[in-house]
Formats: structure tokens, sequence, C-alpha cells
């Protein structure tokens, strides 16, 4: 029996599931299965031992792979693709490691919400084919030391 992987939370703030979102291409798992954070800061925090698998040009998303394989998609706010980038800062390069807790990206929470922009955050394993058994934690979380995702790699 394997043992169970974990997923730290990214950002400090709410919990709650996927498919309480909005939007259909997240409440609907089109892209996979997870949470969706509302932020209370402006920062994302690496929720694993892994590397930066895709920044996009417009900053809005982040695609992490960790040790063992599991892809994570972190999708800033809904529909910030349209900002191109404005507000959005990664604080690590596509290709670079990173360990748990350390600092990846940071966005002005309250520009974008000034500028109409939910910033509920979904965090999603896109592989979720390898992946069984998750059980997703609700509630306040505590970047780098609140578990938000625990799962068992189909092997």
């Amino acid at each position: 029996m394997s043992e169970l992987k974990k997923i730290y939370s990214p950002l400090t703030g709410r919990a709650t599931d996927i498919t309480a979102m909005a939007d259909p291409m997240f409440s609907r798992k089109i892209l996979g299965d997870g949470v969706a954070i509302e932020p209370y800061e402006g920062r994302i925090y690496a929720p694993f031992d892994g590397e930066m698998r895709v920044i996009p040009a417009t900053k809005h998303a982040l695609g992490l792979k960790a040790k063992d394989g599991t892809e994570l998609l972190i999708h800033i706010g809904t529909d910030t693709m349209k900002l191109a980038g404005e507000g959005l800062f990664p604080r690590v390069r596509q290709g670079q490691c990173f360990k748990r807790g350390e600092l990846i990206m940071e966005f002005d929470i309250e520009r974008l919400k000034s500028l109409g922009y939910s910033v509920t955050t979904p965090v999603i394993i896109t592989g979720a084919g390898n992946v069984q058994d998750m059980i997703k934690h609700m509630g306040d979380m505590t970047h780098g030391e609140t578990v938000v995702m625990e799962y068992k790699l189909n092997i």
C-alpha cells in the first residue's frame, strides 16, 4: 500500500471545493480536480519540492511538477490572462527547481480586485489519471503549513 502524498497550501486563504467555482472550466473539472482558494494576500508559495514547468507569457498561471511526477496547475483568479501579465510577478523561472514553502509568485491582489477580477485561485492536479483516493481539505489554509490535498499514486 502506497503512502499518502501531500500538497501543502500554496496560498494563505480559505479553500473550497473546485466545483463551487463559477467558471465551468474549473467547476466541471475539465482541467483536473482540486480546490479553489480565496487568498488573503497576493503571494503563492511552492506546495511541494519540485520544478516550475510552465509560466505562460501572460503570467496568470503556473504549471508545477512534484518530484513524484504529480502535475499541478495554480491559476491566479479567473480570466486573468486578459491582464497580459499586469500585476503578476513570478519569483522563479521556468525550469527552476524549488523547495516547499519557497515564494514562487506575487500578484497585486488589490489591483486585480479593483479591475473586477476574481482572485479565487484554483489549485488543480492536472494528471489526475495518476492519482487515486484524493482527499481535499477545506477551510482556512496557511501556506506551506496546512495540507490542502492528499492522494495516492496509481502505480
